[in-house]
């Protein structure tokens, strides 16, 4: 598969990116939600409601200045990331330091803030040329500061020097920046780059109770859709089961209004209940695990929008994490199978075949597969003979009893297995333009890994 992963372009003016963040918003924000017991004891729920609305509100200023005036603060740069704009970045992160690391007055108008780790300590994350921008900016759109350096605007803030913010429109912002600010802090328990702008979204979904997450949600999904209209919907929710089924009902009602179009993210698991291997898009799903029956209920839902819609199958997903957790295993004596296959494949090379298929209006069903298999145990060799680290460990045999706990199997007596022993959770891709286009092997795959040097675990 030849694909070029490090050529740069040329980003868009921020303004056009603004437009798009500000789209994000939240629409309609429920006036009543069950708040997370840490959140509850920031100050009054109603208060905390109505902070979080306010917050809403100022993000909408936020990104319409940033479309009038963003030309002023950031130039497009030449990045291998056409939405990687530092001056969010760094927004981003100054509104957190705020948010986390301050006291509210007593009169409850103003934020004490004696540090600001992204502007004062001896790693900035903001380097002091950014911070006359970031200020000025947000003094632009409504928040006041008193005991910064007002001719140079830069911060001194320490236990003697505190820092006082306001926003003196609508003083409840700052409960809504705060409560936000120890959600993202405190409750996120995933970071990864598609979640690190959850602030500048005004995702409150963190500090909702859980118990009252379904509905509320659901009824979020239903006016965000209105609200974007998408012609193209990309699904790869994660989460709980019935969740995503109930979020997938609703894409369905919205797709059969629109006549928009959906790539359903699925999974080789559709076959976890027939081990037999080389399955392919034509063969019948036999699914013995929750997960792959989900995902299988899933591809029904949209099966009867035809050429609407593509289920694209993808199978172990290698990325540099899961090569070194699976190393970190067999170092410590967890157990390495050598009868049990999988194909591979690399989030890069998922990505960059889903949008050709996408590009290329494909639908039905496509697997997006590693041209051949490998077995955990000789995948794992690989992995450690590229560290230079002797693997070790000796293989064992999966027994069935043993794949049904991994697998979760709802009943282990219709598992149907291949006559040499071997367990094949594989597929085929037989769209011969997809096979010619990305044709790739599982050593391809582990390849492309930058894997740690010998010594490191």
């Amino acid at each position: 598969m030849s694909t070029n992963h490090d050529e740069k372009e040329m980003q868009k003016p921020i303004s056009e990116y603004a437009k798009y963040m500000k789209n994000l918003l939240p629409v309609n924000i429920p006036a009543n939600y069950k708040l997370k017991p840490l959140i509850e004891r920031i100050a009054g729920e109603d208060r905390i409601r109505s902070g979080v609305h306010a917050l809403r509100d100022f993000f909408h200023l936020f990104f319409d200045r940033l479309i009038s005036d963003g030309h002023l603060y950031v130039k497009p740069q030449k990045t291998r990331n056409p939405n990687d704009y530092q001056f969010l970045h760094n927004m981003n992160h100054l509104l957190i330091d705020m948010g986390y690391h301050s006291k509210l007055a007593d009169s409850g108008d103003s934020l004490l803030i004696s540090k600001i780790p992204s502007f004062t300590t001896s790693k900035n994350k903001i380097p002091v040329s950014k911070h006359a921008k970031c200020l000025r900016f947000l003094t632009l759109c409504g928040f006041s500061f008193v005991g910064t350096d007002n001719d140079a605007m830069i911060f001194n803030v320490s236990q003697e020097h505190v820092l006082e913010v306001s926003y003196p429109n609508n003083p409840d912002l700052l409960i809504g920046l705060k409560v936000l600010s120890i959600a993202d802090m405190e409750l996120r328990t995933e970071r990864r780059y598609s979640n690190d702008d959850n602030l500048l979204r005004c995702d409150y979904s963190l500090i909702k109770d859980e118990a009252h997450w379904e509905m509320e949600n659901t009824e979020y999904l239903r006016a965000f859709l209105q609200k974007i209209n998408p012609d193209l919907i990309i699904s790869s929710l994660t989460g709980n089961i019935k969740q995503q089924y109930a979020a997938h009902v609703i894409l369905k009602g919205f797709l059969d209004e629109t006549g928009g179009r959906i790539v359903f993210i699925s999974t080789a698991n559709v076959f976890d209940g027939a081990l037999i291997g080389d399955n392919t898009e034509k063969d019948t799903p036999c699914p013995a695990s929750k997960y792959g029956c989900f995902k299988v209920a899933c591809e029904e839902l949209f099966g009867n929008l035809n050429e609407r819609s593509l289920n694209v199958r993808l199978p172990k997903i290698l990325a540099q994490k899961d090569a070194d957790h699976m190393v970190e295993q067999a170092v410590s004596g967890k157990p390495v199978y050598s009868n049990l296959y999988f194909n591979l494949s690399t989030p890069s090379y998922a990505v960059v075949a889903i949008k050709y298929c996408v590009d290329q209006e494909k639908y039905g069903v496509m697997h997006l597969v590693s041209n051949d298999n490998i077995s955990v145990d000789e995948c794992t060799c690989s992995i450690m003979s590229q560290m230079g680290k002797s693997d070790g460990y000796t293989p064992q045999i999966l027994a069935p009893k043993a794949l049904c706990e991994m697998y979760e199997l709802l009943d282990a007596s219709q598992l149907r297995l291949s006559k040499d022993g071997n367990m094949y959770l594989t597929m085929v891709c037989m769209d011969v333009d997809i096979a010619t286009q990305f044709n790739f092997s599982c050593e391809d795959v582990i390849s492309t890994l930058s894997i740690l040097k010998a010594g490191n675990l």
